[in-house]
């Protein structure tokens, strides 16, 4: 609620292109995630296999999005109906655009299945950031865990049309009592943003503070 709150709320990524554009993309997930294993039995390491294979991945996807129409309207949880993804600008009466998500973390977690980009959630993630290049919202802000290679992939898909900042963040910067460090991503519009990124504030200086805990406190933090 209020003036920060999303106008909408779209649902399920995966249709935002349709399904078949969706099942397109999970087949070539599926190949190279094949690819991996078939690595991983020859004696490559996990992470050197996914590291092999992952960019020629993206190129795959890449050329099936790039003539993938954008659909104009989806399900919104919050209106409760269809509404459209790319507002209009009587909707948005001049002011900006934007949007905010995380991705699914598992494939990049220390503890997950370490797949990274060949894991099935790219899939998820792909839909996500074509949507992106295709409505070029003024600010884009993207979370997810510090093993996430956030900016290259940010600067790969949306390095021409957008200043892309990318920070780590945990609450222990602000002085609580917990460590949860996230990888998140501030991308500015390069059409109406007069900042170059050394004059950039660092995020983690704006929002940030020293604090000496005490152990009692470390140890009874919920």
């Amino acid at each position: 609620e209020g003036i920060a709150a999303p106008r909408h709320v779209h649902d399920n990524l995966m249709d935002r292109f349709g399904r078949k554009v969706a099942h397109r993309l999970r087949l070539i997930q599926q190949d190279f995630s094949a690819q991996v294993d078939e690595m991983v039995k020859q004696g490559y390491k996990i992470a050197d296999a996914v590291a092999h294979v992952g960019d020629d991945m993206l190129d795959a996807m890449d050329a099936l999005m790039q003539t993938a129409p954008l659909r104009c309207r989806a399900w919104c949880v919050k209106c409760r109906c269809k509404c459209p993804t790319n507002p209009s600008p009587g909707e948005t009466m001049g002011r900006l655009r934007g949007n905010a998500a995380g991705s699914i973390c598992v494939e990049f977690s220390m503890r997950g299945s370490r797949r990274q980009l060949t894991g099935s959630t790219v899939c998820v993630w792909m839909n996500w950031i074509w949507e992106r290049v295709a409505l070029l919202e003024d600010i884009i802000f993207h979370e997810c865990t510090e093993q996430h290679p956030t900016e290259r992939l940010m600067k790969r898909y949306l390095g021409r049309t957008h200043i892309v900042f990318v920070f780590v963040m945990c609450p222990s910067f602000r002085g609580e009592a917990c460590t949860r460090r996230r990888r998140m991503c501030l991308c500015l519009g390069r059409r109406f943003c007069m900042l170059s990124e050394p004059l950039w504030k660092s995020p983690h200086d704006v929002f940030s503070r020293e604090r000496a805990i005490a152990a009692m406190e470390y140890f009874s933090a919920e």
